[in-house]
Formats: C-alpha cells, sequence, structure tokens
C-alpha cells in the first residue's frame, strides 16, 4: 500500500484507539491496519506529515542470537527497517523533526506489570533512544485490531496477549538526532534493545490477522490542495463568485513528486461528499443561481494512490439589481411646478422574485415605495417640489440582499413672496413707498402691515423691520401666507422711515413707511424721601413732623420718566432757601431716565425749605418742587452767677456767665439780661449762638453799706424769634465783717452772738421735694400753673422784682457751678467768728482773689438758683438742688 502524506492542517477525526497518533496529526490514514506491523509517524516543523508503515511479514522472527533475518540478529536486535526516505521527502520536513511517534504490535511481549522483562526492553530508531516497553499505554485487540479486548494504562506489552501501543518521541536532542540519520541514511532501523538480550522470543507476526500481515506503506509525498482559485470568463481571477454568472473554478495543488496532468480531479458539486465528476479537467465552470455560501469539494489523487481532499466554503455574492437606463443625474423646476422621471428598465442577472423601488425625493415628503415581482420596464414617477432649494432623489433598489443606489440631483428654482399693498405713494417704485404716520414719541405705533402670498411652500418667512431710528430690528419668523402679524415701536422724537424687508431665505421684497414723532415732554415723579414714613404728593410737597432745623439730611430728588428716547437730559436743582435762588445748586447731564440722586442739605432755618428740579430734554422743560417743612428748636442757655470778693480792697465782682447754642444758624438770638435792682442788658448772637460774660462790681460795695447779706437775681431772656427761653440764677452777697477796735485793758469782751442759718421746716422740703421729684410725662397744665406760682412766692420772699416768664418751648438749661463756703464757726445769735490770727511774727501774705465769695474774716452766704423756664402747654419738670444752706428752684 502506498504511503500517505497530508498536511496537519483542520484534520481531526474520529477512530479507534490503536488508530489515533499521540502526534498533533491525530487519525491515521485509513489505508494503515488497525494492529500489526511497525507503523511510523513523522511530523515536520512545519506541520508536514509522513506516515509509513513496514508490513508484520517483513519483521524479526526468532531470538535475536539466532532468529529471521539474519541481518537483524544481535544486540540491539532489529525488529524492521523503512526504507524509501529520500533526501527530498526528509527535506519536505522542514528542516527538522517536530515529533515521532511508533506503533508496536506484540504478542506475548512479557514486559507489563509483575513480568519477568519488566522495564528491561527499550525501543531505538537508528540507535536514538524512544522509550521504554514497560512505559507504553497498550491495548489488548482481537487479531484484526477492531475490538478492544482490555486496557493497560500500568503500560507494558503483556504475556501471552496481542497488545499494540505507541511510542512518542519530542525531545528536542533526540529528534535532531534522528532527523540527521534520517538524511544520512534515508530509513529507519526499529531496534530492541534488551536487558537479558536473548532471553525471550518475538514473532511480530504472530496474532495478527493473516490478511494484515503484509500491509505496508511506503514513504511518498502525496499532493496537497492549497485552495481554489474562480476566473471570470475572459480568465480573470475574481476574489468572490457573482450569483448568476458562470464561472471556472480550479483547484490550487501541489506535488513534489507527481506533474499536475498526471494528477487526477473529481469534483463534488454540491457539497454532500459525492463526487458526482471524476476524471475530469483540472478545472470546471459553474453557475451559481443566486448568492449564499455554497461548498464544493475536489479530490486529487496521484498515480502512486495519493490522495489529497478538499471541501472549501465558495463565496457566492449577491449582485445587486439595475435600471437600465439609469435616470437622468439632473433635472430642473420652479417651485411648485412638478417634474417627472423616468426610471427605465429593472435588470437583475440572479434569480431574485421580489425587489423594493424606494424614491426618497429629498424634500422631507414621504418616500414613493413600490414592490416589484419581475424585471422589465417600470415607467416613470411625478412629483411636485413646494420649496426652492437643491434636492437630491434618491432612488433605491432591493433585491432583498443588496440595493442598487441611484441619485439624481434636482434643482428648484425659487419665486420670491410678495406684499399685498395698500395705499402707497408710488406702489410701481423699486421700493415702494406707504403713505407717512403721524405719532407722538414713546407711543406704540402699529406699522400698517399688510398680507403676503408665496407660490411655494417654504418652511418659513422671515419679515425684518428696521425702524430707522438706529434701535435693533424686530425680526419675525413666518410659518405661512397669510396676514401678517402686528408690529409695534415707541419712536423718540423726529422724523425716521422704517423698512419692512419680507425674505424666504433666498429671494426678498422690501416696502417703506415714513414716520413722524412728535414730542412729548419729560414727568417727574416726586421722591420717597427715606426719614419719612409717607411719600409726598404729585407737587413734592412734604411735612414731615420729624423734620427740625440744625439737621442734615440727604434729599432723594426722586425721578423722572420720558416716553420718548432723547438721547440726553439735563437736570438742575435749585435750592430756594439757600440764599441763591437763581444759581443751581446741582446741575447733571442724563442719558436715560431713572433716579435722580440726592441732595445734602443741612436745615439751617426753620420755615418752608423748597428745593427745585427742573428737566430739560432739549425740547421742553419740566419742574417740580420738594417743599420740605422745618421745625423750630429753641436755643440751648448755659447760666452761671458767681461773685468775687477782693480781700485788699473795697468792692467785688458779681460775674455773670451765660453761653447760648441755637441750631438754627440762621435765626438771630435777642438776648436780654434783667437784674434785679432794675438794670437791664441786651445783647444779640448770630450763627447759632456764642457765650457773654457780664460783671457787676457795685453789688459788694451795697451789701457793705447795708451791712447785710444782699440777695441778688438775674433773669435771662433768649429769643429766636419764636418766644423767649426765660432762665434765672440767684446768689447772696454777704457783706464784708466791720474790723472790731481793740477792747481796753482788763476789759472783758462778750462773744457776738451766732447767726442762725436760713431753714426750711421739714415738712416744707419734704411736700417740695416730692412736688420736684414727680415724673414728667405725669405733670399736668395745674401742676405747671403751681410751679410759676411757686416761683413768684420765692422771688418774693427773697425780696426780688417779680417777672412774669412767657411760656415758651421746651429747653434744657444747666445749672450753674455751685459754689460752697466752708462751714462757719457761730459764738453768738447773729454774728460769726473772725478766723484766728497766726501766732507768729510773719504774717502770711494777703490771698489772691477767689471765686469762692470768701475773704479774710468774710463769709458770703450764696444761694444760686437755675430756672427752667418751660413752655405751658407741654409736660415739664421743675429740678431743684442745694446750695449754700438754702434750697433753690
Amino acid at each position: 500500500m502506498a504511503p500517505w502524506f497530508e498536511s496537519l492542517e483542520c484534520r481531526r477525526v474520529l477512530s479507534s484507539l490503536t488508530m489515533t497518533s499521540p502526534t498533533q496529526g491525530g487519525p491515521l490514514p485509513t489505508d494503515v491496519t488497525p494492529v500489526g506491523g511497525v507503523v511510523l509517524d513523522l511530523v515536520g516543523i512545519n506541520g508536514l506529515r509522513i506516515v509509513t508503515q513496514v508490513p508484520a511479514s517483513q519483521l524479526f522472527r526468532g531470538f535475536f542470537d539466532r532468529g529471521e533475518p539474519a541481518a537483524f540478529q544481535g544486540h540491539p536486535g532489529t525488529i524492521g527497517i523503512q526504507t524509501g526516505l529520500t533526501p527530498a521527502i526528509v527535506n519536505a520536513l522542514g528542516g527538522g523533526l517536530a515529533e515521532v511517534a511508533v506503533r508496536l504490535t506484540v504478542f506475548d511481549g512479557d514486559t507489563g506489570p509483575g513480568e519477568f522483562d519488566r522495564f528491561q526492553n527499550r525501543l531505538l530508531l537508528n540507535g536514538v533512544l524512544v522509550g521504554d516497553f514497560s512505559e507504553v499505554h497498550t491495548w489488548e485487540t482481537v487479531a484484526d485490531g477492531l475490538t478492544i479486548l482490555s486496557d493497560n494504562p500500568q503500560g507494558g506489552f503483556r504475556d501471552g496477549r496481542l497488545d499494540t501501543g505507541f511510542f512518542h518521541l519530542t525531545g528536542a536532542d533526540r529528534l535532531a538526532a534522528l532527523h540527521r540519520s534520517l538524511l544520512d541514511t534515508g530509513a529507519v532501523r526499529f531496534q530492541l534493545a534488551d536487558d537479558d538480550p536473548f532471553d525471550n522470543l518475538f514473532d511480530f507476526t504472530q496474532g495478527v490477522d493473516a490478511g494484515l500481515i503484509d500491509v505496508g506503506r511506503l514513504p511518498s509525498l502525496p499532493p496537497t490542495l492549497e485552495g481554489w482559485e474562480w476566473l471570470g470568463a475572459d480568465g480573470t481571477p475574481l476574489e468572490t463568485v457573482p450569483e448568476g454568472t458562470p464561472v471556472r473554478l480550479r483547484p490550487l495543488v501541489r506535488d513534489p513528486d507527481t506533474p499536475r496532468d498526471q494528477l487526477r480531479f473529481d469534483f463534488d458539486p454540491n457539497g454532500d461528499g459525492v463526487f458526482d465528476l471524476i476524471g475530469v479537467l483540472d478545472s470546471v465552470v459553474v453557475r451559481f443561481p443566486n448568492d449564499g455560501p455554497r461548498r464544493m469539494g475536489v479530490r486529487v489523487v496521484d498515480p502512486e494512490g495519493n490522495a489529497a481532499t478538499l471541501s472549501a466554503v465558495v463565496p457566492v455574492v449577491n449582485v445587486p439589481p439595475r435600471l437600465v437606463p439609469a435616470p437622468p443625474a439632473t433635472i430642473q423646476a420652479d417651485e411648485g411646478q412638478p417634474i417627472r422621471l423616468d426610471l427605465g428598465e429593472l435588470v437583475d442577472p440572479g434569480d431574485e422574485e421580489r425587489w423594493t423601488l424606494e424614491i426618497d425625493w429629498g424634500d422631507g415628503s414621504f418616500p414613493l415605495t413600490q414592490i416589484i415581482d419581475q424585471t422589465g420596464p417600470l415607467g416613470m414617477v411625478v412629483h411636485h417640489y413646494e420649496r426652492r432649494g437643491d434636492y437630491v432623489i434618491t432612488l433605491r433598489l432591493d433585491d432583498g440582499t443588496d440595493a442598487a443606489v441611484i441619485l439624481t440631483h434636482a434643482t428648484v428654482k425659487n419665486v420670491p413672496p410678495q406684499f399685498s399693498l395698500g395705499p402707497a405713494i408710488d406702489p410701481d417704485a423699486p421700493i415702494p413707498t406707504l403713505l407717512p404716520l403721524i405719532v407722538e414719541e414713546g407711543t406704540l405705533v402699529s406699522l400698517p402691515l399688510l398680507r403676503f402670498d408665496d407660490p411655494g411652500e417654504d418652511q418659513s418667512w422671515t419679515l425684518t423691520v428696521d425702524w430707522g431710528d438706529g434701535t435693533p430690528p424686530l425680526n419675525l419668523w413666518l410659518e405661512a401666507p397669510g396676514a401678517l402679524p402686528l408690529a409695534t415701536h415707541e419712536y423718540a422724537r423726529g422724523a425716521w422711515v422704517a423698512t419692512l424687508t419680507l425674505s424666504d431665505g433666498m429671494d426678498q421684497t422690501v416696502v417703506r413707511v415714513p414716520v413722524t414723532a412728535r414730542n412729548l415732554p419729560p414727568v417727574w415723579r416726586p421722591p420717597l424721601f427715606d426719614f419719612m414714613d409717607d411719600q409726598g404728593g404729585q407737587d413734592g410737597t412734604v411735612e414731615p413732623l420729624s423734620l427740625a432745623e440744625g439737621q442734615t439730611i440727604r434729599l432723594p430728588l426722586g425721578r423722572f420718566e420720558d416716553r420718548g428716547r432723547d438721547q440726553t437730559w439735563t437736570v438742575g436743582v435749585f435750592d430756594l432757601g439757600s440764599g441763591k435762588p437763581s444759581s443751581p445748586v446741582q446741575v447733571r447731564e442724563f442719558d436715560q431716565p431713572g433716579d435722580l440722586g440726592t441732595l445734602d442739605l443741612t436745615l439751617e432755618q426753620d420755615g418752608e425749605r423748597v428745593v427745585l428740579v427742573r428737566i430739560d430734554d432739549g425740547e421742553a422743560i419740566v419742574e417740580g418742587r420738594v417743599v420740605l417743612r422745618v421745625e423750630n428748636v429753641k436755643p440751648q442757655v448755659e447760666l452761671s452767677l458767681d461773685h468775687v470778693v477782693n480781700p485788699n480792697a473795697s468792692g467785688g465782682d458779681t460775674i455773670l456767665t451765660l453761653t447760648v447754642g441755637d441750631p438754627g444758624r440762621r435765626d438771630v438770638l435777642r438776648v436780654r439780661i434783667v437784674w434785679s435792682d432794675g438794670v437791664v442788658e441786651e445783647f444779640e448772637l448770630t450763627d447759632g449762638g456764642g457765650a457773654i460774660e457780664t460783671r457787676r462790681d457795685d453789688l459788694q460795695t451795697r451789701a457793705d453799706e447795708a451791712g447785710e447779706a444782699l440777695e441778688v437775681e438775674a433773669l435771662v431772656k433768649v429769643d429766636d424769634g419764636s418766644g423767649p427761653v426765660v432762665a434765672a440764677a440767684m446768689i447772696t452777697i454777704e457783706p464784708r465783717p466791720i474790723e472790731p477796735s481793740p477792747p481796753p485793758e482788763n476789759t472783758e469782751v462778750e462773744p457776738p452772738l451766732p447767726i442762725s442759718p436760713l431753714t426750711v421746716p421739714q415738712a416744707e422740703e419734704e411736700e417740695q421735694d416730692r412736688e420736684t421729684n414727680a415724673s414728667e410725662p405725669e405733670r399736668s397744665i395745674a401742676a405747671d400753673a403751681q410751679v410759676a406760682q411757686a416761683m413768684r412766692a420765692a422771688f418774693n420772699e427773697l425780696k426780688l422784682p417779680t417777672f412774669d416768664p412767657t411760656p415758651a418751648p421746651l429747653v434744657s438749661a444747666p445749672s450753674a457751678p455751685m459754689v460752697a463756703a466752708p462751714p462757719a464757726q457761730a459764738n453768738a445769735p447773729g454774728t460769726v467768728e473772725p478766723p484766728t490770727p497766726p501766732t507768729h511774727d510773719d504774717a502770711a501774705p494777703p490771698p489772691p482773689p477767689t471765686r469762692t465769695g470768701i475773704s479774710a474774716g468774710v463769709v458770703a452766704r450764696t444761694t444760686i438758683v437755675v430756672l427752667t423756664v418751660l413752655n405751658f402747654n407741654r409736660p415739664a419738670a421743675v429740678r431743684s438742688w442745694a446750695t449754700g444752706g438754702r434750697r433753690s428752684w
């Protein structure tokens, strides 16, 4: 039987255990017997596989020291020899061996478990160790090898049994040595090395079916099928096989030792494993009616009987249908006008039974779809384009697998939209002008927009209104022809021309509308004062009760509005209470209506304070007034009355110090001082008040001359024009003591009587305390009258001139500084003990003038009364304090 050779690529089939090699080649060729002989499986490093079989009849029989053939005797003994491995065959292995397997069938091998040659027999190939007989997995079979009787995974060829197993060599060094020996000898010598070389009888034909003993396989190079090539009708190679088209299929075969014309080709055109075409030429012409994978088989046999078989899938591809002649590449039409498209004739080489034609017009309309059941003329279709533009008409002809796409470019020309004009000055002009509009600035103007029409059904139209006054134009998007929407606008004063442009995106129509806008004056809005709870009237007059002279306020000036769009406004602010009513105190330019800001004012005088706001838009002037009602604030009076006695001379000074403050800095303060002896002094103060000091140097002398204490009162009236503020002060001036003459010698001088201090009965003091300390909110008008009556009685008791104080607003007059006298030493009623003179010869220098009212040997009893005269129309309080042993109010 001829040797068998094949590529390992994708070669994997099931077989019996003895027919499956451990090499990557796997199943042995079918012409190898299931058992018997020696099978050699060589696998090259390139994947090429050579399988040979030495018939059992050519193997050694007997003991290796006397068996047949005699040439196989010796140690190691030769089992058999495989020849025919020519250099061409060995070189076909790619320059080396990847693995080697040897199948051996032995009867009564005695290397099974527990047998006497266990691990004593080894297999050699050309002297290269392959393996130990005891390590080979074996199977016991019947004589023809088709039935497995037992399995021996423990290894070894057992006694009295027909065992078959595979030796497997994979070591790189041994494979290289074996490959070199193949190149050197061109044969393989199968050898058995035995530790007891001649103790066992071997007959490799024993137990093997007689029909298998003479079967062998010589080494040779079989043909190799490497694929297909597909040729068109003109012999051009094709990458795919088109449906419905005759093509020539030619197998690609390689055989190193047989020419192509000596090979036999068998074809299986249906791919069912049955070779219907046997012994034909090396190619075949086929036609596949439809696309899809088509399996075909080919078998190549060389003269030695080596065969190669290839079953492959032929990629039959679909051929799209066509339209003959194709529709035109370009067409033209006006929007709204129909177009006609000739589809031509349907052609398809395949045997399809149904086609789908779809036409997309490219304008968003629903595609046209037709189902076609036969080839042939398709006729003409019609379509209307309602919008101008460039469109791509897409024809898609589908046979269920592929589609032919045909494009036609359609150009649809635009027809511009048109206004339906009303009355116009010149409707036939290139740009028609409508009749002018006369309006007031800042009022909404409605332009006479009319209808428009367009023969095309564009998706949208744009109406642009340029108002002609520099403001942003109005853009309106219209969805359909018909009545135009209402467009309104506010114009500043002046003459303008509005331009209306109607566009469909490609062409446009323009009309003009003249507009004359008359001026409207601005409007002043009074302020909302931060220091008020209520807003003033429309004329700006306000009467805030909390405003009083002396305050500094930030006066809001309100805001102004103007319905026109003037570029600037000039705003002047006049303070009519500042003394300069003709000159503005503030001038500002505004570029838009809004808040006018504030003006800082100091309220220096009571009465009305008027702030005038004048707004000029360049053509009209508007004025507004803010009138403030400023209440008077009474002056503040601080009064002190003091007395200075000159210890070294007669007389002394009675000093009245007066400080007046008035928050109304523009008031003229008239000051009148009335002394209790009828002396009157008058002064004037401006710019918010000041200080006054006046002296009397005659009062001490009068007290000295009278020889008794002199009660002095000063009554002060300060009038800012709204009524006087009254304050009073009292002081007691003691007379100087008369120096007594020295008594005669041996004359006893009686001590002077003590001077009893003036007192107020305790009950009267308590009653006065209760009246004085009463809380101000609880006092009534009757209580105020009682206070005034008490004041008159006190002044009468002090023998001072009486006066009738004029009721005046509440003013706080701080008390005059109190002057306290040191306690007196009483000797007898009505007398004062002079101070003890110094006992040394050097008398002390005279003391400087002092404001305590005390001189050497003189005691001045001083009572200061400060009166706060109240407005008898309001609750008030009278405060009192003790000075110099007297009580004052």
